[in-house]
């Protein structure tokens, strides 16, 4: 069974849990336009009529859900945070919770967990991360009702997050000139203009793009909608990819968001000479910390970013202090 077009409507045909299990046929929205859509929108169906159809045991270990919890994030998370959290419950979690029983874990199966983690030299920030993805987990089974929450708070470990070295502005121009093909220039000239995450940028659509109040409307994290100004630059680049329907940034390979950013920036890094780090996720940090340096509120940087909380925003205020102590240490000594 798979995704269909039958009277000019795609229609999806699956069944739950196998074909021994229940058939399921449904007419699609009339947004679906093509088999890519259709397969996307068939894969989430699929994975809702499995947590809503699915009746957990009392006795349902960590190990046995993690596989569907696995699914329900490479649906509705980056891909890359998606694989992320599929290696910290394989590498770290499962081996050391996985035999525990979902609905009863305590707060000592969590400091055991620390503890453990400790012996095999984990630092602080990244047992946090775990932890997070373990709060994740229960989340999620509380949505769908496979499982009940976790009833208390976990703690935070302390750590200092690192300050990372972001680009100057004469830099960030650079490297966005030098990125080809065309389209992976206007990538990086989005990330940068609009300060937004990369998954952000590659679900951007042509009907969320205003181009006579030059506007772009991004969806963020919790599926929180904010409107965006953008600059000259992007509006001349944008017009030139010929403005159609669909997703912007358009592989013309699998009709899918383009995937291989990270390769285009490394072209880019190597025609410009720069010799930091760089990745997608920087432009965003240069992007905060350019405006800080030119005084802009912070508030209003939490906006742009879309920050929940204001204390994430004031990270760039360390950025930018760094930033400027470097400046300083090339003049005097």
């Amino acid at each position: 069974m798979s995704v269909r077009i039958s009277r000019k409507k795609w229609i999806a045909d699956f069944y739950i849990n196998g074909r021994k299990g229940r058939r399921i046929t449904i007419t699609l929205p009339s947004w679906v336009k093509c088999k890519e859509e259709a397969a996307e929108v068939e894969k989430e169906l699929k994975q809702t009529a499995r947590e809503e159809s699915f009746k957990p045991s009392s006795n349902s270990t960590i190990t046995q859900l993690s596989q569907m919890f696995f699914e329900y994030c490479e649906l509705h998370l980056a891909k890359t945070t998606a694989r992320d959290i599929r290696q910290c419950f394989k590498n770290h979690i499962l081996p050391i919770l996985g035999n525990v029983r979902a609905n009863i874990i305590t707060l000592t199966h969590f400091h055991n967990y620390k503890k453990k983690r400790h012996e095999e030299s984990g630092t602080n920030r990244s047992i946090t991360k775990e932890i997070a993805y373990i709060g994740s987990f229960y989340k999620w089974g509380k949505k769908y009702g496979i499982l009940t929450g976790l009833p208390f708070r976990v703690e935070r470990l302390p750590y200092k997050r690192p300050i990372p070295t972001v680009l100057s502005f004469e830099e960030t121009t650079n490297l966005i000139k030098a990125a080809t093909p065309d389209i992976y220039r206007v990538m990086l000239l989005t990330l940068y203009n609009l300060g937004i995450r990369l998954n952000e940028a590659r679900n951007i659509k042509w009907e969320n793009i205003d181009f006579e109040n030059r506007t772009i409307t991004v969806t963020g994290k919790g599926n929180k909608e904010r409107k965006l100004p953008y600059g000259i630059w992007l509006y001349e680049e944008l017009q030139k990819l010929r403005p159609g329907t669909g997703y912007v940034f358009l592989s013309r390979r699998n009709n899918r968001p383009i995937q291989n950013i990270r390769k285009a920036i490394q072209r880019a890094k190597e025609k410009t000479g720069i010799k930091k780090r760089i990745y997608p996720h920087l432009l965003r940090h240069s992007f905060a910390t350019h405006l800080l340096d030119r005084g802009v509120n912070l508030r209003v940087i939490q906006g742009l970013l879309g920050h929940a909380q204001v204390q994430t925003t004031e990270f760039y205020t360390q950025v930018s202090t760094e930033t400027k102590r470097q400046a300083s240490s090339q003049l005097l000594p």
